[in-house]
């Protein structure tokens, strides 16, 4: 069952379990008002597989008894604890063991209990905004890389500022990896660069120290096939063609501190593109000198793309470039600069 602009969020919330067979159920009326606390006789909803709401959603306990769920996309999901089990109830009452995809939910406690209830899934979306009460050591988040074992995709938004990586851990099959508004330090990303099947890892919006310095690890990030790093205050950058040994797509955005890319990160043999978007001239011009080089080695397949955010800021990158090099060819097949 799917409803566009029609009905609205009262049917939603009074008549949704009218459907004892539906198996999937869309809403995509998006209007931002308080959540929509939907009835506990949701729970009769024994066929239903798939819910897909864009609005903020409180659910009922009985949620934890849809033992068919396998896939809950809800733009921000209020889930309560689940129930506790009551004495003679049969042990995988109130496990999700059918549920793969469980996105977005806000401000939960990951304890033990919840994981248990949880184990097979495989795509997570979790956020903490300002209106969260406690502290994010409250979360109980060391409990997700404990139990989760078959998660693969992991996002995780931290409107605060506690140190993220101090509290969250990580299950060594995980592949996809997004950090957002969360305060970490660099060198604590060598947690993250030990994660055997790390294939994508994006940080966007971090709160690093001042006059931050990356130094990436040898051996770590040996699967990593995709990088973006957005709006960072990272300032030196230590890598080499050793330390993301099979990149394929490396994206930098907003990176108006950094001083260089590395030029050994075009040494990689894998990588196909550089993507540098509204990031500092140092930035833009170590980039041109990768496109350059690569193209001298004779390198063919890698693209290298520079993007301003003003005109006046792509001119007086040209003209840095022209007194640091008369030859310079903006032209070149494997570089592209230009404005959004």
């Amino acid at each position: 069952m799917s409803f566009n602009v029609e009905p609205d969020e009262n049917y939603l919330r009074w008549h949704i379990a009218d459907k004892v067979n539906m198996r999937y159920l869309a809403y995509n009326k998006c209007i931002t008002s308080s959540p929509v606390k939907l009835p506990s006789s949701m729970g009769v909803l024994w066929n239903l597989q798939t819910i897909y709401i864009e609005r903020e959603i409180e659910a009922p306990p009985e949620i934890w008894e849809m033992r068919q769920l396998k896939h809950v996309t809800i733009w921000g999901l209020h889930l309560h604890d689940p129930p506790s089990q009551s004495r003679g109830q049969q042990e995988d009452v109130f496990v999700l063991q059918n549920l793969q995809t469980l996105r977005s939910v806000i401000n939960f406690v990951w304890s033990e209990e919840a994981c248990k209830r949880v184990v097979n899934v495989r795509k997570l979306s979790i956020y903490y905004d300002d209106d969260s009460k406690w502290s994010i050591k409250d979360y109980s988040l060391y409990a997700i890389g404990k139990y989760l074992h078959k998660l693969e995709r992991l996002q995780f938004f931290l409107f605060r500022s506690d140190n993220v990586l101090q509290k969250l851990t990580f299950p060594s099959s995980l592949k996809k990896l997004h950090l957002r508004n969360c305060k970490i330090h660099l060198e604590g990303l060598t947690v993250i660069g030990s994660l055997p099947n790390l294939e994508v890892l994006k940080l966007s919006r971090l709160s690093a120290r001042e006059s931050a310095v990356w130094n990436p690890v040898e051996g770590e990030f040996l699967r990593l096939k995709f990088l973006l790093i957005l709006d960072i205050n990272l300032v030196k950058w230590n890598a080499d063609n050793s330390h993301f040994p099979v990149l394929e797509k490396l994206f930098l955005v907003a990176l108006e501190k950094l001083e260089e890319i590395p030029l050994d990160i075009g040494e990689i043999p894998t990588l196909g593109l550089i993507q540098v978007n509204y990031c500092s001239e140092p930035a833009a011009i170590s980039a041109m000198k990768i496109a350059e080089e690569q193209e001298n080695n004779g390198n063919e397949e890698l693209q290298v793309r520079v993007t301003f955010n003003r005109k006046a800021k792509l001119e007086s990158f040209r003209e840095k470039m022209k007194q640091l090099d008369d030859h310079i060819d903006f032209t070149r097949n494997n570089f592209h600069v230009g404005t959004l």
